[in-house]
C-alpha cells in the first residue's frame, strides 16, 4: 500500500446508518489510518448551514482536505462523510480527484433512516415538530436544505446509480444497516476483504462500542443554548473538540428510552413513496424488493 496523503477509501453514507461506528472500528485496524476529523464532505456539493457545516467539519481546501490524512505512513487511508451518498456531483468530484477510490455504502430502511435523523435533530434542540408533521410537510414539497430533506436522503437507488455510473462495480461495496449491527463479524469481514487488509481482527472490531446511540437532551432550553450559532463558535474556540463532544455527550444528553410512535398511517405513506426507488435498488443489487429491509 502506496503512501499518499489522501484518501484510497471513502464511506459514502447514507446518514443514520452505521458510518459513525464504522469509521470507528476500522480506525483501530492497524493496516488502516481513518481521518481524525470525520465527515470533512470535501467532495460534496451541498449547502450545509449552521450548525452541519461546525458539526461535519465540512471543508473544500484541498490542503486542509489531504493533511487530514497526514501520517498514515504506509497504511490504507479512508475517510466517511455520510452525504456523498445523497450529493448528486460527489460521484464525479470523487472520480476526478481518484478514479481507482473504492467506496462503501451502508443501507438502512429508508422510514427508519428517517425518523432516527429526525430524533437526531430533535435532540439538539433543532426539530420543534413531529415527525409525522415534519414528513408531510416534505412530502407536500416543503423547501428545505438537502441535509434535511428526510425523504430525498432514503432515495438510495436513484443515490447509486449515479455512483455506477462514474465507477465499476468492483469499486463499490454496499452493506446494510442490519447486517452490521446483528451479524457484525460477518459484515467487518466482508468489509475488510473489500479493502484487502487482514480480516482475523473482524472478531476484536466487532466488540467496539456502537457509536451514535439515541439520545436526548436533558434540558431543551440547554439543547437550544448549545446549538445556538455564537455560542457554539465561541465553545470550538476555547474547548477543543473532543472535550466539547465528551461535554455533549455526558453532560447536556442523555440515554433516550421514549421515542414518538411512528403514525402508521405515515409510515405506510412512506413505504409507498420508496417503493419505485426500492424497485431500482434492488435491481442494482441484484435482490429481490422484499430482501431490502428486515422490516418491510
Amino acid at each position: 500500500m502506496a503512501n499518499s496523503p489522501q484518501p484510497q477509501f471513502l464511506v459514502i453514507g447514507a446518514p443514520r446508518c452505521g458510518t459513525t461506528s464504522l469509521h470507528d472500528k476500522l480506525s483501530r485496524h492497524p493496516d488502516i489510518f481513518m481521518s481524525a476529523v470525520k465527515e470533512p464532505h470535501f467532495f460534496a456539493s451541498f449547502d450545509f448551514p449552521f450548525p452541519e457545516n461546525e458539526i461535519h467539519h465540512v471543508t473544500h481546501d484541498k490542503k486542509v482536505y489531504q493533511q487530514l490524512f497526514a501520517g498514515a505512513g504506509n497504511k490504507l487511508t479512508g475517510e466517511s462523510s455520510t452525504y456523498y451518498l445523497a450529493d448528486p456531483a460527489a460521484p464525479a468530484n470523487i472520480a476526478a480527484y481518484n478514479p481507482k477510490m473504492k467506496l462503501i455504502a451502508i443501507l438502512r430502511d429508508p422510514v427508519d433512516r428517517a425518523y432516527s435523523q429526525y430524533l437526531q435533530h430533535a435532540r439538539r434542540g433543532q426539530q420543534a415538530k413531529s415527525f409525522t408533521q415534519t414528513m408531510n410537510d416534505l412530502l407536500a414539497g416543503e423547501a428545505v436544505p438537502a441535509v434535511y430533506d428526510l425523504v430525498m436522503l432514503g432515495r438510495y437507488g436513484e443515490q447509486l446509480q449515479r455512483y455506477y455510473a462514474q465507477f465499476s462495480k468492483d469499486q463499490i461495496l454496499v452493506v446494510m444497516f442490519d447486517d452490521l449491527t446483528q451479524r457484525p463479524v460477518e459484515t467487518l469481514t466482508q468489509i475488510l476483504k473489500f479493502l484487502e487488509v487482514d480480516t482475523s481482527l473482524a472478531v476484536d472490531l466487532a466488540k467496539a462500542e456502537a457509536q451514535n446511540q439515541h439520545q436526548v437532551p436533558r434540558s431543551q432550553l440547554l439543547a437550544k443554548v448549545s446549538n445556538n450559532q455564537q455560542v457554539m463558535k465561541i465553545g470550538l474556540k476555547v474547548i477543543p473538540r473532543p472535550l466539547l463532544r465528551l461535554l455533549r455527550n455526558k453532560v447536556l444528553l442523555k440515554k433516550g428510552d421514549h421515542k414518538e410512535p411512528l403514525d402508521a398511517d405515515m409510515v405506510q405513506r412512506l413505504r409507498a413513496t420508496y417503493a419505485a426507488d426500492n424497485k431500482i435498488l434492488a435491481k442494482l443489487l441484484h435482490r429481490s424488493v422484499d430482501q431490502l429491509w428486515t422490516r418491510s
